[in-house]
């Protein structure tokens, strides 16, 4: 396979301000080609799924966390990797 993917992870401490999340979005997309993010920190609410990949153009998994745990997201921007997840239960 020739293809190359692009993969980035960032702390970004809170990204709850639109300004902030789309300065970064664009960043991402346009300076990094970025095809795979994993952010932590974001300070995301489930409120805030619709519109966050409404923005980002494309899937993002969350996972809010809690109080303590301010929440990670995975983002995707390939529509050719098979990115369903299979849980091996027998470990």
């Amino acid at each position: 396979m020739g293809d190359k993917i692009n993969v980035v992870s960032l702390n970004v401490r809170g990204i709850r301000a639109q300004n902030k999340r789309l300065k970064l979005f664009k960043w991402l997309i346009i300076s990094h080609k970025a095809d795979i993010v994993f952010l932590q920190e974001t300070h995301s609410t489930p409120q805030d799924n619709n519109k966050w990949s409404d923005e980002w153009g494309s899937d993002i998994y969350f996972s809010h966390g809690q109080q303590n745990a301010r929440g990670v997201c995975i983002m995707t921007r390939v529509n050719h990797i098979n990115h369903n997840v299979q849980i091996d239960d027998t470990l």
